[in-house]
């Protein structure tokens, strides 16, 4: 297959010192979905997450989680009405925890 265009790349994030572990994910109704951790210390990080409704536009950058102290390793994947489920982990090494979070339902923000 040929690519017929080349899209300029976007910045998801707002400014930051350290920007990690983006995870993509495109749903069963044409939406992207983009997750990362961010923070001035990848001790201290927050998760944000940014969707890209059906060829329309980006929204804005929303932050998931606020920093906290072992935030990190998100995941998301499409919930079936079109909605996110967002999992991570917090804690640091000797006391983690799972958190997870729902986003967007249907066509809502």
């Amino acid at each position: 297959a040929r690519i017929k265009s080349v899209v300029r790349p976007i910045g998801f994030a707002p400014t930051a010192t350290i920007v990690r572990e983006p995870t993509l994910v495109y749903d069963r109704l044409g939406n992207l979905a983009i997750v990362w951790s961010m923070g001035n210390s990848s001790d201290n990080a927050s998760i944000w997450i940014r969707r890209y409704s059906n060829g329309l536009m980006w929204s804005e950058p929303f932050e998931l989680k606020p920093p906290g102290p072992g935030t990190g390793n998100p995941n998301i994947v499409p919930a079936p009405d079109g909605g996110y489920l967002v999992a991570w982990e917090q804690g640091g090494n000797t006391n983690a925890h799972i958190w997870a979070s729902f986003c967007w339902s249907g066509s809502g923000n």
